[in-house]
């Protein structure tokens, strides 16, 4: 017989952006930042802009990555870093770019600027599931 790892439930809040994105506040070593759910992307990334002041290192290989936009992306991989967005932190690597063009773009539908992207590593390693009717992300350690 099997024994099922004994594993917790938290559920976080989501905003709907006028944007229609869901986002959510995180912290990244004691430090909000606010975070853009993507499942759409399959790495979780953080602005290069703002990386220094959380203190999120990164590697010195330049990483071209694509996003929703046509012409490739510059991006670090970053060592780990403590991310919590309730009371249980976890371990996770960001890919590290110019936010610039990302933050431009909810500029444009009134959207709030993010610090980074939570993506499907994030997503599969909570086992996230997203629920709509409550604006609400469970997650499970």
């Amino acid at each position: 017989m099997f024994k099922k790892d004994a594993r917790s439930t938290e559920f976080i809040a989501l905003e709907l952006t006028d944007s229609q994105h869901l986002c959510c506040t995180g912290y990244i070593e004691g430090k909000a930042a606010y975070f853009l759910i993507d499942t759409g992307a399959s790495h979780s990334c953080f602005s290069k802009q703002k990386s220094e002041i959380y203190g999120i290192a990164c590697s010195d290989e330049i990483i071209r990555a694509s996003a929703a936009n046509p012409t490739p992306m510059e991006a670090q991989k970053s060592a780990e870093v403590n991310l919590r967005l309730d009371s249980k932190p976890l371990k996770l690597s960001f890919m590290v770019m110019d936010f610039e063009p990302i933050n431009q773009s909810l500029a444009n539908f009134d959207a709030p600027a993010v610090d980074g992207i939570l993506g499907a590593d994030f997503l599969l390693q909570t086992q996230a599931i997203i629920k709509y009717a409550d604006l609400s992300l469970e997650l499970q350690f």
